[in-house]
């Protein structure tokens, strides 16, 4: 915590740390003056206040909170359990194991490294290899950019806006 100015503690949630600054305290872990300038800062802080009575209360119910004995034939239940779980794993395996080898024909491990190097050689081929080429209707019909004259283009665009406005005009065998 970084003091802002003498006598003045900043708040532990501006620094995102207010949890476990919080825990420490709750835990004993703060230095006396560290504690006391928490303390202080608590107790004016609209912030800090509920976070910390949310904190002792979980404290204080972890203190009040007795775990239950421990029964004599735990150690034979819990290696029980083990073997249970160790022998269902063992014997799902094993029917896995069964179920592949009646639907291969062959074993694939052996084949497992030749694929990833075919793998490999076709992402080296793609990403070092010519960039993808357009059939040739697709390559004629695309627009080629030419270079044009700035100048050229606003002539021919005064040139037709003078047409226009002779096509406008009344023709003189008209009159």
């Amino acid at each position: 915590m970084r003091m802002k100015r003498p006598g003045a503690v900043e708040c532990p949630a501006e620094g995102g740390a207010r949890e476990l600054l919080l825990v420490d305290y709750c835990a004993g872990r703060l230095a006396p003056a560290m504690a006391r300038e928490l303390e202080a800062h608590i107790f004016v802080c609209t912030v800090c206040r509920p976070a910390m009575e949310a904190q002792e209360a979980v404290w204080s119910a972890l203190d009040s909170w007795d775990a239950p004995a421990i029964t004599p034939d735990f150690n034979r239940r819990l290696f029980a359990a083990i073997d249970r779980e160790e022998s269902r794993h063992s014997t799902l395996v094993k029917w896995m194991r069964g179920l592949a080898a009646r639907w291969t024909p062959f074993p694939w491990h052996p084949a497992l490294p030749l694929a990833a190097a075919c793998v490999m050689l076709l992402a080296a081929v793609m990403i070092d290899g010519p960039a993808a080429q357009f059939p040739p209707a697709v390559q004629n019909s695309q627009v080629k950019a030419e270079k044009v004259d700035v100048e050229q283009v606003e002539r021919a665009l005064d040139d037709l806006e003078m047409l226009n406005k002779l096509s406008d005009a009344p023709s003189s065998s008209a009159l």
